[in-house]
């Protein structure tokens, strides 16, 4: 079975859940092994997790160490993007024990749909794959200009990534990624995103937007239809103002977890959580401005 990954801390540890219930039962991925990448996880965030994933798929976790931390927070983050988020380029060099595939999935999104196509999926021979992003032209010719290539080039979402994990290795790419992240300079559109366009350029395979699809302005009927749902974006669904048709499925899979009887998060609460983070990254000296994709 394929090797999935995924990456979170103690405040998207629900998102998680609700992740790994939906993988659990609408991936055919039995037998298969979820590598959970923590920062700040608890005793109880573990025990609700493997308890999402229900007896059918083996969680691991890996958490992360304090060089490993200090590394990924010295580079730009904001309110919404915290240093976890560039950790999936470094999952092949972290899982140095790995050959083959990994898939990773941002801890926001739910599987609907069986995951055989992405284990048979062709990599020809390039160490990515992913779904390449709906960014309207004008922007995206902004964030290309941003990382140096031009207006039109070919641009992914790094929410869903299939990794070759040997080719990813082989070309250097994990401590590339890091080098480019922690110098750049001027404006950050998608952070983690626009570091992994940069660095791997047009060496990636395009997977069909299916597997990869924002939730914003889908009908249910639409999400329902998509193979993995992305809930990208500042509002998530466990926030009691998100309004969008696919929290829906979310709150079905959401049941199947232990974080069921908890009370969706308020704007008020939101707003101070927010507040808080973006002090303590001033206080770094990493927090910029963003609102986001991812």
């Amino acid at each position: 079975m394929m090797l999935i990954a995924c990456a979170t801390d103690h405040h998207y540890a629900e998102l998680a859940g609700v992740m790994l219930a939906s993988l659990a039962k609408n991936g055919d991925s039995a037998g298969s092994e979820v590598v959970l990448f923590g920062a700040g996880l608890n005793n109880r965030d573990k025990k609700w997790l493997r308890e999402s994933a229900g007896q059918s798929i083996k969680v691991t976790f890996f958490d992360l160490d304090g060089r490993q931390l200090a590394a990924l927070r010295r580079l730009r983050t904001t309110r919404y993007i915290t240093a976890v988020a560039y950790v999936r380029m470094l999952m092949p060099d972290l899982l140095n024990d790995r050959i083959g595939r990994l898939l990773y999935l941002d801890c926001d999104v739910v599987v609907n749909h069986s995951l055989a196509f992405l284990r048979e999926f062709d990599l020809k021979g390039l160490p990515l794959a992913a779904v390449r992003s709906s960014i309207a032209p004008d922007k995206l010719a902004a964030i290309n200009a941003g990382i140096g290539r031009q207006a039109d080039a070919p641009y992914f979402n790094s929410g869903v990534l299939l990794f070759d994990i040997d080719e990813w290795r082989r070309r250097d790419l994990g401590p590339r990624c890091m080098d480019y992240a922690a110098n750049r300079k001027g404006p950050i559109h998608f952070h983690d995103q626009d570091v992994l366009n940069h660095v791997v350029g047009g060496d990636w395979v395009a997977i069909p937007g299916t597997w990869n699809r924002g939730v914003k302005g889908l009908s249910l009927e639409e999400c329902e239809a998509t193979a993995v749902l992305h809930f990208k974006g500042k509002r998530k669904p466990f926030h009691s103002d998100f309004v969008w048709p696919a929290k829906q499925i979310y709150d079905r899979h959401r049941a199947a977890t232990p974080w069921a009887a908890r009370r969706p998060i308020s704007a008020l609460r939101r707003s101070l959580r927010m507040r808080w983070k973006t002090l303590k990254g001033r206080i770094r000296g990493t927090v910029s401005a963003s609102a986001g994709e991812e």
